[in-house]
């Protein structure tokens, strides 16, 4: 067997985390709408199953990619910045 000198991280790593830190508002946000809108529906659990499923995958990229993790964190801002309204409705916010 051959060995990569590519490092895999730790599944239980959280990109958001790794993207923002484990406290930041934007990863409190985002476990708000997982709490509050995923957890509630078939479909909002199939978005948390695929995100179990490709984390690993994102954070290999965003470590070894720096335009891949600015352009993330550009998407997920602006995501944010125009949901702004619907996330203070649930009380999830930034």
């Amino acid at each position: 067997t051959s060995s990569t000198s590519t490092s895999i991280p730790d599944a239980d790593n959280c990109f958001l985390e790794h993207l923002y830190g484990t406290n930041s508002e934007y990863t409190q946000l985002f476990r708000c709408l997982r709490a509050t809108l995923l957890m509630s529906s078939p479909e909002g659990l199939e978005i948390i199953r695929l995100y179990n499923e490709y984390n690993p995958l994102i954070l290999t990229l965003i470590e070894e990619d720096a335009l891949i993790k600015n352009e993330l964190k550009n998407t997920i801002e602006f995501a944010v910045a125009i949901h702004q309204e619907q996330c203070t409705q649930i009380k999830c916010h930034v």
